[in-house]
C-alpha cells in the first residue's frame, strides 16, 4: 500500500519513476534510481534538493541504489551474491570497463535479459548507482572466464580504489564535478546548422550533444515527458575583437549564465556548460520553468539588448535534413516550418514580419501536443552589441 502511494505521488512529478523505500535507523528512506542514466541524475537531483522540511523530517531522500554488503538477488531457483561473480577490469582512461563471469547464470541462456539485469543491478549494489553510472564506461557479460587477473564482484570497490578512481555516493556531488571538455573540427561554413562550428566546450551531459549531433532526440523526449526544457543560449562573436577575444568571450558567458540564474531564480534553471564557435557562442541549460527562463533572457543582457533579434518564438529551420522521431510542430506555420537535423530553430525576426508576426515578445510560447512547452533542442538566440563593456 505504500509503495503504491509513493507511486502516485511521484507520478506528479515524473513520468515514469523508479524507485525503492526502506527503512533506516530514524525514517523512512526513499531511493530513487537513474535505471543507470546521467541524463535522468539531474532531475532526480532538483527534485531531492526541493523536498519541503515536512517531508524531510520523516524521509530521507536518497538519489541512486546505494552500496549494500552482502546483496543477494533471486532469479528463479537461483540466488546468486557478488561472490559469485568475477570481474576483470580495463581502464579507459578516466571510467573503466567490466567483463562479468557467473557461472551460476550460464542456465539462464534463454533468459538473456533477466541475466543482464541481474547482473547489472548487483553491480549497482555493490559499487552503488551513481559510482556505476560515473565509472563504468562499458560492461560485457561472458560465457567464458577470460584470461589475466580476476577480483570477486564484491572485491571491486577496492579494486577500483587501487587503480585510482574516486567513488561517488552523492548523486549532486557527482553532478557538480563531472565536466568534461571535448573538442571538435569546426564547419567553416557560416550557413551551417547551430553549433556545428564548435571547436570547443565543456559540459556535464554529453549524451545531449551527442544526440544533437547524430540528429537524435531519445533523452530530449524523456524530459519533455517530464515537462522538462533543455537547450542552449546562443549569442554571435562578430563583436569580440582582439587579443584577448577568447577571456572576453568566457568572460561574458559567465556574466550571462549569472545574470539568467538571478532573473530567472535559482529553481529555474541549471547551467550544463558552454562551447565557443566561429561565429556563435552557446551557453547550454536545463530549464526547470522554461517561461522563467525565457523572460530572463532580455533582462539578462541589460541595456546590451540593442539588437530587435531577440526570439522568444521556437520554429524549425530550414535545413533540409530531418530529425529522426520528434515532430511537435507538424501541424502550425506550415508556410514557415521546415525539420532540420540539429533540433528546433528560432526565426528572425524579419521572418516574422513576413508572415503577419509580431517582431517584439511572442503573444504565446508554442507547444507540442502533450502541453510540453517547446522547442525540443534549442529554443533561443540572443543579438546583442558586444563592444560595449558596461557590464
Amino acid at each position: 500500500e505504500l509503495v503504491e502511494e509513493c507511486q502516485k505521488v511521484l507520478e506528479l512529478a515524473f513520468c515514469s519513476p523508479s524507485f525503492e523505500l526502506g527503512v533506516g535507523v530514524e525514517k523512512y528512506e526513499l531511493i530513487l534510481s537513474a535505471d543507470g542514466n546521467r541524463s535522468a541524475l539531474f532531475p532526480l537531483v532538483y527534485f531531492q534538493r526541493r523536498a519541503p522540511e515536512s517531508v524531510l523530517e520523516h524521509w530521507n531522500i536518497l538519489v541512486g541504489r546505494q552500496p549494500s554488503a552482502g546483496f543477494s538477488l533471486q532469479a528463479g531457483e537461483l540466488q546468486v551474491q557478488a561472490e559469485d561473480v568475477l570481474v576483470w577490469t580495463e581502464p579507459r582512461e578516466d571510467r573503466v570497463s567490466l567483463a562479468l563471469y557467473c557461472e551460476k547464470l550460464l542456465l539462464m541462456k534463454e533468459e538473456e535479459d533477466k541475466a543482464w539485469w541481474l547482473l547489472c543491478t548487483l553491480t549497482d549494489q555493490v559499487l552503488g548507482e551513481v559510482s556505476s553510472i560515473a565509472l563504468i564506461h562499458d560492461l560485457d557479460i561472458v560465457e567464458q572466464p577470460r584470461s589475466g587477473t580476476a577480483v570477486l564482484l564484491s572485491e571491486l570497490p577496492g579494486k577500483l580504489r587501487d587503480m585510482g578512481y574516486t567513488r561517488w555516493d552523492d548523486a549532486g556531488d557527482y553532478l557538480e564535478n563531472s565536466y568534461i571538455a571535448y573538442e571538435l573540427e569546426p564547419v567553416k561554413d557560416p550557413e551551417a546548422d547551430w553549433r556545428l562550428d564548435v571547436g570547443a566546450g565543456s559540459t556535464r551531459l554529453p549524451v545531449l550533444i551527442n544526440d544533437y549531433m547524430r540528429a537524435e532526440s531519445g533523452i530530449m523526449e524523456d524530459y519533455h515527458r517530464d515537462g522538462i526544457a533543455a537547450g542552449f543560449l546562443c549569442y554571435p562573436l562578430d563583436g569580440f575583437t582582439g587579443e584577448g577575444r577568447a577571456e572576453e568571450i568566457l568572460t561574458f558567458r559567465d556574466a550571462l549564465r549569472e545574470s539568467v540564474r538571478e532573473h530567472a531564480g535559482e529553481d529555474a534553471v541549471t547551467f550544463l556548460g558552454g562551447a565557443t564557435g566561429l561565429y556563435y557562442g552557446y551557453l547550454d541549460l536545463i530549464a526547470w520553468d522554461l517561461p522563467a527562463v525565457l523572460d530572463a533572457g532580455p533582462s539578462a543582457c541589460g541595456n546590451r539588448r540593442e539588437s530587435p533579434r531577440w526570439m522568444q518564438r521556437p520554429v524549425p529551420c530550414f535545413r533540409p535534413r530531418t530529425l529522426k522521431r520528434w515532430d511537435p510542430l507538424r501541424m502550425e506555420y506550415r508556410g514557415i516550418l521546415g525539420k532540420c537535423s540539429s533540433g528546433w530553430r528560432t526565426l528572425l525576426s524579419g521572418a516574422w514580419r513576413r508572415d503577419g508576426l509580431p517582431a517584439g515578445r511572442p503573444d504565446r510560447i508554442l507547444r507540442s501536443p502533450c502541453g510540453i512547452p517547446m522547442p525540443a533542442t534549442i529554443w533561443m538566440t540572443i543579438s546583442i552589441i558586444t563592444g560595449q563593456r558596461s557590464g
